[in-house]
């Protein structure tokens, strides 16, 4: 039995997504921003928190750590064991956390800080760390969710990245 999720966009309309096709429900548009505020934020809504029909997610004026504690105290977390530092620039001196909002459905959260000023040495990789403020409000706040609605921690989902960048790329060009 498919689950689904309905969303009233107008009195005479409603759209039922498939809550198995995690990638199909996050690009619906307003069925992804309804899911996320009454299912995601629903203990976070008091605070502030919430995201709008441009997938913007607004803190309500908490600072970056205070949007930190907040969803760490909701039950979002990350495993130190597979923790290393994330090489996509555009979650620079980001923290990540994740969630299973429902059974068997895990969302992926980077809440990045303003940034104040660029460290001098670089990471392994080359890219030039940047220090963040905590005290002000997060530059962004990025929710997805994962193929298959997967755990972002799990040896699944790397060996499904490694699937989707690698594997099928190559085979691709050989046809």
């Amino acid at each position: 039995m498919k689950e689904t999720f309905r969303v009233l966009e107008s009195p005479s309309r409603a759209e039922s997504f498939n809550l198995g096709s995690a990638r199909e429900l996050m690009n619906s548009g307003a069925p992804w921003v309804a899911y996320v505020n009454k299912v995601v934020f629903r203990d976070l809504k008091q605070s502030g928190v919430s995201i709008d029909a441009s997938y913007k997610i607004s803190t309500g004026g908490l600072s970056a750590l205070e949007v930190l504690n907040l969803f760490k105290n909701s039950g979002w977390s990350w495993p130190l064991r597979w923790y290393r530092r994330n090489r996509n620039s555009a979650h620079s001196s980001g923290t990540h956390l994740e969630n299973e909002v429902e059974n068997g459905r895990w969302l992926h959260l980077i809440i990045i800080p303003e940034r104040i000023e660029r460290i001098p040495q670089s990471d392994r990789a080359g890219v030039p760390e940047v220090a963040g403020n905590w005290n002000v409000p997060p530059r962004r706040v990025d929710l997805h969710a994962e193929n298959h609605w997967l755990q972002p921690s799990s040896v699944a989902h790397f060996c499904d990245f490694i699937k989707e960048r690698y594997i099928l790329p190559f085979l691709r060009s050989l046809v």
